[in-house]
């Protein structure tokens, strides 16, 4: 056999990285020990609130502040209504989390935390306009089937399942009038408003459903399309006209699963994200023997946090980012001002993943073109650098894990 090229083609290497880190998605064992001063504190307990002049009966009174700005926010857990438990829930959540009675031992390590923060960013790359079918495009500038399709479906009507061919070489419908009409409106639908336009829709759609209540989302920029001939006015329009977008996985549970998969043991002790406690409930009703119930905390970040339910006893008692009660000393610390008053602040920065996806928006529209071997590893490669860039960034402002902080965690 033949030495191996000098410059390999590109999508060899793609592939075989893809291949050593993971298909849609990977993890990588150096992530699993990150530590910096935002993510990793040393291992909090009640006595420690107590020796900084925490007062559960003062703070219950309190607000808890969003750390790194001067704004402070309402504990929406205080004069609430009685509280309510989805029926699959088992009862003995309404009690909340058992409480937090440890000690530090005299002379022992104190040991250390760590949180994970999660967002519902997605970022797809386009497939087969065929349902069912996640091949890559055969043209990624303009193409709408892959390779097995082409020949047969962009010579035939886009609506299905017509069948008839195309009335022009080049076109996507028959020659069926109302195929033609949806169509345009189809087109329509997606070329580019101007935004004198788009206000126009925007005031209409708001006069005619009327003026919403605040978190509602009344700035909405909606285009209805018209029924198809022989469809119901809700039915959907099954059509080629567009490939599809693979957005997988949708399940976040699947997901952390996957990225703690290999690494158990380095599951995060609180992991935050935007809709922890649905996730949360998901996990109690699917499995109750689940070990993320055992190993994990899961809170909802402090913005979204402010939003949610009161009454929902599952967010109230169990996912709240910063509790003012004393029952999670990990989540607050008590900072002094410049006035010498004390104020509770939270203890993470809930927000990592917000930066994160700021970030990737400037890659959203060219990993949308790519084939799903070069999505992946281009993926891998901005996940890479942005460890570096996010590494660079601790460095400089000196929130690196020392060694006197690993001694009084663990001991050595």
């Amino acid at each position: 056999m033949g030495s191996p090229p000098g410059h390999p083609l590109s999508d060899t290497l793609a592939t075989h990285i893809r291949n050593l880190i993971g298909k849609d998605g990977g993890s990588i064992p150096s992530s699993m020990h990150h530590g910096c001063t935002d993510c990793t504190h040393l291992k909090r307990f009640p006595a420690d609130l107590v020796e900084e002049g925490f007062d559960t009966v003062r703070e219950s009174d309190s607000v808890v502040s969003l750390g790194d700005t001067n704004e402070v926010v309402a504990d929406s857990t205080l004069n609430t209504p009685n509280p309510t438990l989805n029926n699959a829930v088992p009862s003995s959540f309404l009690n909340g989390p058992p409480p937090n009675v440890d000690v530090l031992e005299p002379g022992g390590p104190r040991g250390y935390v760590r949180l994970a923060v999660m967002d519902g960013k997605s970022i797809g790359h386009r497939i087969c306009a065929i349902d069912e079918c996640t091949a890559p495009l055969v043209n990624f500038k303009n193409g709408r089937f892959c390779k097995d399709h082409i020949v047969h479906y962009s010579s035939i009507c886009g609506i299905i399942p017509c069948g008839q061919p195309v009335h022009t070489p080049g076109a996507l419908t028959c020659d069926n009038p109302s195929h033609k009409s949806w169509y345009q409106a189809y087109s329509q639908r997606f070329k580019t408003p101007h935004l004198s336009g788009v206000q126009r829709v925007m005031r209409k759609q708001k006069d005619t459903n009327g003026n919403s209540s605040i978190g509602q989302r009344s700035h909405t920029f909606q285009v209805d399309l018209p029924p198809l001939e022989g469809n119901g006015p809700d039915e959907r329009v099954v059509h080629t006209f567009r490939a599809q977008t693979e957005r997988k996985p949708t399940q976040v549970l699947s997901i952390i699963d996957h990225i703690w998969e290999q690494y158990p043991s380095f599951r995060p002790g609180f992991l935050a994200y935007d809709d922890a406690c649905d996730l949360l409930r998901h996990i109690v009703t699917q499995d109750s023997q689940s070990p993320w119930l055992t190993s994990t905390k899961f809170i909802v970040d402090t913005w979204h946090y402010i939003g949610h339910r009161a009454t929902d006893v599952l967010c109230r008692l169990w996912c709240n980012p910063a509790p003012t009660d004393g029952s999670q000393p990990d989540l607050v610390r008590i900072l002094e001002d410049g006035n010498g008053v004390k104020h509770t602040t939270r203890a993470f920065n809930l927000e990592t993943a917000e930066q994160l996806n700021a970030w990737l928006n400037g890659y959203e529209a060219q990993l949308r073109q790519m084939t799903d071997v070069m999505f992946d590893f281009h993926c891998h490669v901005l996940m890479m650098l942005y460890t570096e860039i996010t590494t660079k960034r601790i460095e400089k402002k000196g929130k690196e894990l020392d060694d006197d902080f690993w001694e009084e965690a663990i001991g050595s």
